[in-house]
C-alpha cells in the first residue's frame, strides 16, 4: 500500500510566518482568520508563529531579535537551522498584503489532515460492535472541522473584566443599541424581565403532557425569528406540516380545526394568507428527522453555522433523542444527552433550548411541577442554566390559566408569570407577574 503524504502547503506557511515580521496589524489580520500554530504542518513554522503571537499579546515588538530570544533553547528551531532559518523566513516575503489569504490556505490544509485523522480513527469504531453510535460521532467530528475558528478560549481575567465593563458602560450610557444582548427574547414581557437567555445557555422547558411545552417553544422560536434571530428547530415529535399549521393558527387567530375544515370566512382566509406572507424570509429552519442522536443534531447545527451565525437551537423533545449508548439505563442516557447538549452550546455559543416532557400528575394530586420532577432524568436540572416549567391547573377550555415558572435561573431571580393559554391558537398571553422567590 502506497503511503500518502498528508495535505500541506509549506510555502503558504512560510509566507504567513514571514508576514508576522511586518507588524502587529498584520498579525492581528492573521489571527482574525482563526489560524493557530498547530495548524502548521512544519513544526518550526508553528513554533515561530506561536512566538509572534505571544510577543504581540505581551505588547512587545516582533523582529528577529525578540523572536530569537523568545525561542532560545527551542530544539525544533535549532534543528531547522537556528538564527539562519529565522533570517531566511523574515526576508522571504516582499509584502504582507496577502497574509490572510495564505493563512486560510494553511487552515484548509490543517482541516484536511484533521478530517483524515478523524476518519482513520473512525474506521476502528465502525468495526467495533461495542462502539456506541459510531456513525453519528464520526459525522460530528468531521462537521466540527467546518466550524474551525482556532480561537484560544483562555483569556486573562483582568482583560475579561475590562471588556465586560466596557460593554456594560455602553449599555448604560449610549442611546445606540447596547452591546450586551440576549441570544433571543421569549416575546412574553414578564418572562423576559425575569430570565435573560444568553448565547451558549442551556435552557429547559418542562411540562406535563398537554400543558403546552411545544406551543411555548414554538412561540419563542417565532418571536426570535421575527426579530431577526436565526433559529434552528429539531422537531423529533411533530412533522413540519403540523408545525406550519400551528404557526398559521397562532398568527392569524384562526383555529387549526377551522383551517382543516376549509369552512373559512373571507376575512379568515385573508388572515391566514397574511400569516403565510409573514413567514416569507424568516430565518427559521426546521429539521424533523426522527430518532436522531445528539451527534446528528450537532452535525446539523455546525452545517448551519457554515452558512452564518445561529442564535438558538430548539430540540423537541429530549426524551425522543436517540441515546449514544443504547445499553445504558435511562437515567444515564438522559444525563449524557443533557450534558452533550450543554457542551454543544458552550462550544458553539448557540443558546440551546430543550423541551422535556414531565410525568403525568397522579389522579387527585394535581399541583405545580417542581425541579424535583427532573431529578429522575439524570443531570438535566444540574446542566441547565434556566428551567421554565409550565403549569395548567385546569387543562380544559379555550382560555386556560397557565403559570410559567422560572424554577431555575442561574443569573437571576426565580419567579412565576401568570398567563392565559389560548388553546385554539396554541398561544400564551401574559396576565401578570406573581412575584419572585
Amino acid at each position: 500500500m502506497i503511503e500518502r503524504i498528508p495535505p500541506s502547503d509549506i510555502e503558504a506557511e512560510a509566507a504567513v510566518v514571514a508576514a508576522c515580521f511586518c507588524g502587529a496589524q498584520v498579525i492581528a489580520e492573521i489571527q482574525s482568520t482563526g489560524l493557530v500554530p498547530s495548524d502548521c504542518y512544519n513544526e518550526a513554522h508553528g513554533e515561530v508563529l506561536g512566538a509572534c503571537y505571544n510577543l504581540t499579546k505581551a505588547r512587545k515588538p516582533v523582529d528577529l531579535i525578540t523572536v530569537r530570544t523568545q525561542l532560545a533553547g527551542n530544539g525544533i528551531i535549532e534543528d531547522a537551522g537556528g538564527y539562519g532559518f529565522l533570517i531566511e523566513l523574515a526576508t522571504s516575503i516582499p509584502t504582507a498584503a496577502h497574509a490572510a489569504y495564505y493563512a486560510k490556505i494553511v487552515i484548509e490544509k490543517s482541516q484536511r489532515r484533521q478530517a483524515i485523522r478523524a476518519l482513520s480513527n473512525g474506521l476502528d469504531s465502525l468495526f467495533d460492535p461495542q462502539s456506541a453510535d459510531p456513525v453519528g460521532r464520526i459525522q460530528a467530528k468531521v462537521m466540527a472541522l467546518g466550524g474551525h475558528t482556532g480561537t484560544n478560549k483562555t483569556a486573562e481575567f483582568d482583560d475579561v473584566v475590562g471588556r465586560t465593563f466596557e460593554a456594560l458602560n455602553d449599555a448604560w450610557s449610549n442611546d445606540n443599541e447596547p452591546e450586551i444582548q440576549p441570544a433571543f427574547k421569549t416575546g412574553i414581557p414578564g418572562l423576559d424581565d425575569l430570565v435573560w437567555i444568553e448565547p451558549g445557555d442551556f435552557v429547559i422547558i418542562g411540562a406535563r403532557p398537554g400543558d403546552g411545552k411545544t406551543s411555548l417553544g414554538l412561540q419563542m422560536m417565532l418571536n426570535a425569528a421575527r426579530s431577526g434571530k436565526r433559529v434552528l428547530f429539531h422537531s423529533l415529535e411533530m412533522e413540519r406540516k403540523k408545525i406550519a399549521m400551528r404557526y398559521l393558527s397562532s398568527l392569524s387567530g384562526v383555529s387549526i380545526n377551522r383551517m382543516k375544515s376549509g369552512r373559512l370566512t373571507l376575512e379568515e382566509k385573508g388572515k391566514v394568507a397574511h400569516a403565510t406572507n409573514e413567514a416569507q424570509g424568516l430565518p427559521f429552519r426546521i429539521e424533523d428527522t426522527p430518532n436522531i442522536s445528539v451527534a446528528g443534531i450537532a452535525a446539523n447545527l455546525r452545517r448551519e453555522l457554515l452558512k452564518g451565525p445561529v442564535d438558538a437551537l430548539f430540540v423537541d423533545h429530549l426524551l425522543k433523542v436517540r441515546p449514544a449508548d443504547g445499553r445504558a439505563d435511562r437515567r444515564h442516557q438522559m444525563s449524557q444527552i443533557s450534558n452533550d447538549l450543554d457542551l454543544l452550546g458552550q462550544e458553539t455559543g448557540v443558546a440551546i433550548v430543550g423541551l422535556y416532557q414531565l410525568k403525568r400528575a397522579e389522579p387527585g394530586k394535581m399541583k405545580p411541577p417542581r425541579l424535583d420532577d427532573l431529578k429522575e432524568s439524570g443531570t438535566i436540572e444540574e446542566d441547565a442554566d434556566i428551567v421554565i416549567l409550565i403549569y395548567q391547573p385546569d387543562p380544559a377550555g379555550s382560555f386556560r390559566a397557565a403559570d410559567l415558572i422560572a424554577a431555575k435561573n442561574r443569573d437571576g431571580a426565580k419567579g412565576t408569570i401568570q398567563t392565559t393559554f389560548e388553546s385554539q391558537r396554541m398561544l400564551f398571553t401574559e396576565a401578570k407577574k406573581v412575584g419572585t422567590f
